[in-house]
This record gives C-alpha cells, sequence and structure tokens, in this order.
C-alpha cells in the first residue's frame, strides 16, 4: 500500500513539475517575442499625427459651439 501511494506521489510530482516547466518556458518564449517585436518599432511620429488631428477636432468643436 505505501509502495503505491509513494508511487503517485512521485507521478503527481512528475506531472505538475513538468507543467510548470512547461509554462515557464511558454512565458520565456512570449516574453523573447515581445522583446523582437518591439526592436525598431517606434510610434513617435504616429502619436504626433495623432495628437493633432485630436487637437484640430476640438478646437473646431469649440468654434462651432462658440467657445
Amino acid at each position: 500500500m505505501s509502495v503505491a501511494v509513494g508511487a503517485a506521489i512521485g507521478l503527481i510530482r512528475a506531472v505538475l513539475g513538468s507543467w510548470f516547466t512547461a509554462r515557464r518556458q511558454d512565458r520565456m518564449w512570449l516574453r523573447e517575442h515581445k522583446l523582437k517585436a518591439g526592436i525598431g518599432f517606434n510610434c513617435a511620429g504616429e502619436t504626433v499625427d495623432l495628437a493633432d488631428a485630436l487637437a484640430r477636432r476640438v478646437q473646431l468643436r469649440q468654434e462651432i459651439a462658440g467657445l
């Protein structure tokens, strides 16, 4: 009986250990690909364009409202 309990505990530890290892490797892979995708990504120009468009829109609405 004690042999079966020990074997079951060992099997559970092996399964959980492999699951946690796979999960950690998946997170590392995802982090690496996020970093690779971020290299050379520059949105400064787009952010400025978006801010200018928003400012023009606000100004136009204020002029229409007579503020």
